[in-house]
């Protein structure tokens, strides 16, 4: 209750035309009652009910009003009587003689007079926007709602307290639906709800939240933990709603969209590149996705693939300023028989590298309207294979024929007859030539019992030594022909070992022989053997011509042969080493070998040392 002071009072009834003119530049109405009557009131007020002064008067406009007024005017005037509180606000509409409805808002102060007479002060706001803005906001929410309810989202809406505090107004059918919980029944508020969220994701909701509230909007997805236990994912779309008067955000609407099967799906699609991926790693073909124009669109090597690291180069580049002349001419070929609709098929053509010429089979197929595929397989290693093979024959063939050359002749000159010095000259030349032949005869056979399993090894308790004696004798008419002296250096007495006999004198005749005829003439061959707990290491070192080191990896391969000595002229099968490494691996032990170009090499042989209490089985 306001009391004016008597100056005040005095001063606005003495001068009723100044406050009449404060009256009407005020946007709210203003009614002043004294002793239930009216005894003033302002445009605005006529204006908001649209109507006289004198209908005004007869009852404050309320027989204008639309709905009944709780309370009404004579239980406001009678609580003033009584000195009882009156209410601050009272909402109500009116329809007013234009036909508009108009909603308004009465607040009721009284203040006294200087002879403690009561008056009351009725300020008349027309709060008609907001109301019908409310109003609007509600049914667009209630249409949301029912819209939603069809889908298999659901909607929600929060209200946001002073403190930030979200507090669930509503949730939509589908709520319960996809999270199994009921609300507000079984989840209170936000903080209920953040329980359903995965752990994992709770920080960023939280966070999403706080800025919802600070007016920020954003589109997230976040896992839940269904009532059942089920994982389910939730993408969240949510709109906050911004109170200009109170100059915070007072409410939160929203959708989640449950898309727990696109992301499965897309896991799934995510899990299957992966796997694509690591196939096509695995792959060892070369392929290319090539545009009709011969251009280079994009390229994906397989696994140890030296062109890996030149993808970004190749991309966009023409295939004839990729691949060699007569390889891209044969390429483009092939992508012009492809769109022309001629049936294709695999074909080889050849790619220059730093370490060589590489072989490559390559199939064409079409891969949409303008594009094609070439799938490219290195064929080089198996190119090289059939060359050695191939050199090998040309060169048993000759070997072969040289020594049965010899023994014809030898046996023609028998037949014509001689002195005995001749007959027994031709005689050691025969023999010679026909145990050469029988010797690669002997390889070649062994070459094939390694490759197809059948070799029988026989192991006995053996000594080593004998065996070593017996390789230098058989190789030492050839070093006294080039004055080379086989140098040895073995112990007095080496422990047994568990092996074949033929076999061993296969190998160290070989590697003798082969350290002789690679060697200079008037050279040294050192024939060395040591010993240890576990193995007996047999050394052979000359001072030969050395293997190249590219040449190194290959050396035990079947019918390889070093480049330098092909281009030397020098005669060989290119399997003894091959079968060197076979029965030596078959005995248990190993081969090895070091090289420098022009010095000479030096193989070794470790075979363990026989074991009573862990014999060999070979």
């Amino acid at each position: 209750m306001v009391t004016f002071p008597s100056e005040q009072h005095d001063m606005l009834m003495m001068d009723r035309g100044f406050l009449n003119q404060i009256l009407e530049n005020l946007q709210v109405g203003i009614t002043i009652l004294q002793a239930d009557q009216v005894v003033l009131t302002n445009q605005k007020l006529l204006d908001i009910f649209g109507c006289t002064r004198e209908a005004y008067q007869k009852d404050l406009g309320f027989s204008l009003s639309s709905r009944k007024v709780e309370p009404d005017l004579g239980q406001i005037v009678l609580l003033l009587k009584n000195k009882q509180p009156l209410p601050t606000m009272v909402e109500f509409s009116i329809r007013r003689a234009d036909g508009k409805i108009r909603f308004l808002q009465n607040q009721y102060i009284v203040f006294k007079n200087q002879d403690t007479s009561s008056n009351l002060l009725i300020i008349t706001t027309d709060i008609t926007s907001r109301k019908l803005s409310t109003e609007a906001l509600h049914r667009s929410e209630e249409r949301y709602r029912q819209v939603s309810e069809l889908t298999s989202d659901y909607a929600y809406s929060f209200k946001v307290s002073e403190d930030g505090t979200l507090l669930p107004e509503w949730f939509t059918e589908a709520f319960h639906r996809i999270t199994g919980f009921n609300t507000p029944e079984e989840i209170d508020a936000f903080s209920g709800l953040i329980s359903l969220i995965r752990q994992d994701d709770q920080s960023l909701v939280e966070t999403y939240g706080e800025n919802l509230i600070s007016g920020k909007t954003n589109v997230y997805e976040f896992r839940i933990v269904a009532k059942n236990g089920e994982l389910k994912w939730i993408r969240d779309y949510s709109q906050p709603i911004w109170d200009e008067r109170k100059n915070r955000v007072v409410r939160i609407l929203g959708a989640a969209q449950d898309v727990t099967k696109r992301k499965e799906a897309e896991e799934a699609l995510i899990e299957s590149e992966i796997r694509n991926q690591a196939i096509l790693g695995a792959i060892p073909d070369w392929i290319f996705r090539i545009h009709r124009t011969g251009t280079i669109l994009d390229f994906r090597g397989g696994r140890e693939n030296s062109m890996t690291g030149l993808k970004d180069e190749l991309i966009k580049k023409k295939v004839n300023d990729v691949f060699p002349q007569k390889s891209a001419e044969l390429i483009e070929k092939q992508i012009e028989m492809v769109f022309d609709g001629q049936e294709l098929k695999p074909f080889e053509f050849q790619w220059v590298f730093p370490d060589g010429v590489r072989y490559f089979e390559a199939t064409l197929v079409r891969d949409g309207k303008n594009e094609v595929l070439l799938f490219s397989h290195d064929i080089s290693e198996r190119a090289r294979l059939e060359k050695m093979k191939s050199d090998f024959i040309n060169r048993a063939s000759h070997e072969l024929r040289t020594p049965l050359t010899g023994a014809i002749l030898m046996s023609e000159l028998i037949d014509m007859g001689g002195s005995k010095e001749e007959m027994d000259e031709y005689w050691d030349h025969l023999k010679g030539e026909l145990s050469r032949q029988r010797s690669l005869v002997e390889r070649l056979l062994t070459v094939g019992r390694l490759e197809t399993g059948s070799l029988k090894l026989k192991p006995e308790e053996i000594e080593l030594q004998p065996v070593l004696d017996e390789a230098k004798n058989t190789v030492y008419p050839l070093a006294l022909t080039k004055s080379i002296e086989i140098i040895t250096g073995i112990p007095g007495s080496l422990p047994l070992i568990m092996a074949d006999r033929n076999a061993l004198e296969q190998v160290f005749t070989n590697l003798l022989n082969n350290a002789v005829k690679f060697s200079d003439n008037g050279s040294k061959v050192h024939l060395t053997v040591a010993v240890n707990d576990e193995n007996i290491c047999v050394s052979i070192k000359d001072q030969g011509v050395g293997i190249p080191s590219s040449d190194l990896p290959h050396l035990f391969e079947g019918f390889f042969r070093a480049q330098n000595v092909i281009d030397k002229g020098i005669p060989g099968s290119g399997v003894g080493l091959y079968i060197v490494k076979n029965i030596i691996e078959e005995h248990g032990g190993k081969v090895t070998v070091n090289s420098k170009l022009n010095e000479g090499t030096e193989f070794e042989v470790s075979l363990p040392v026989y074991q009573k209490s862990n014999d060999i089985t070979i």
